[in-house]
């Protein structure tokens, strides 16, 4: 019953990126008029874009988009030249693996759950990314990550977008090169943050937010306190392997999925309010 529910919204869901992201006119501002039609992408950020992000010159609507036949044409065109991303702010950085057009891609079609060995792989979106692996340089990634992460709203009431590339996002700070440049207090404000981030979905949506990938929330919570080095979680996770496995997002099944979540929630809330 879950994988049939599971493959509808999935069918559902693509059919609203379709309407929402291949069919566009293009109008005189070519890009940014695109970007207006992605109904929530811009809106669910709620960061202005930086006045240097980058205008990818290939994207649904136009004619050179329209003559590919395969996901690895597209997933070319999201190349930014090299001199050009080296000039990039960080945040403009950021904001073009936002706009990436595959960006939320694993959340719609890793079925198995595993969403960190598609984070790896090395054709995803983002290891395959110049534009990733340029924010992974940066010593200011974490920071500019972490202003973004507060401001995020998944609420945006028009459409699912802003739901699952919010999630996203989550799975994107959640790496261990970004939560690497966070001191302790900062960890507690990701965590904190990570909290309302949940509830927002938890208001907006409660049967896809409980079906669906809130689970990248959880491993987000117990990445961050095991980089904090938080002992009573450590020590948890040294005593449960199917804890550990969990947090790393290795593993997820239904024998898990009603056990530990609650535990890194337990943990996490101990971990942002003790001095």
């Amino acid at each position: 019953m879950k994988t049939s529910f599971y493959l509808i919204f999935i069918c559902l869901f693509l059919t609203a990126c379709d309407n929402g992201k291949e069919e566009v006119k293009v109008e005189e501002d070519g890009y940014l008029s695109y970007l207006r039609s992605c109904k929530g992408l811009l809106e669910c950020m709620n960061f202005e874009r930086p006045a240097d992000s980058y205008n990818y010159p290939v994207y649904p609507g136009t004619e050179e988009w329209a003559s590919f036949t395969t996901g690895q044409q597209r997933r070319d065109t999201y190349q930014i030249p090299i001199e050009v991303l080296k000039k990039m702010s960080t945040h403009a950085v950021i904001q073009a693996i936002w706009e990436h057009y595959y960006f939320f891609e694993y959340i719609v079609s890793s079925s198995d759950r595993y969403y960190q060995r598609a984070f790896d792989s090395s054709n995803s979106v983002f290891l395959s990314n110049n534009a990733y692996m340029e924010l992974v340089k940066r010593e200011d990634a974490g920071e500019k990550l972490l202003e973004r992460f507060i401001l995020l709203n998944p609420m945006d009431p028009r459409t699912t977008v802003a739901w699952f590339i919010t999630i996203m996002f989550e799975l994107l700070i959640a790496q261990p090169a970004f939560l690497a440049q966070f001191d302790n207090d900062a960890l507690k404000i990701i965590v904190e943050t990570a909290f309302e981030k949940d509830e927002l979905r938890e208001k907006y949506s409660s049967t896809i937010h409980n079906f669906f990938h809130r689970h990248i929330t959880w491993m987000l919570m117990g990445r961050a306190m095991l980089v904090a080095d938080y002992t009573p979680y450590v020590n948890a996770v040294q005593d449960d392997e199917d804890l550990y496995l969990y947090t790393v997002g290795r593993l997820f099944n239904d024998k898990n999925f009603g056990s530990f979540p609650p535990i890194i929630f337990d943990f996490s809330k101990k971990f942002i309010t003790e001095k």
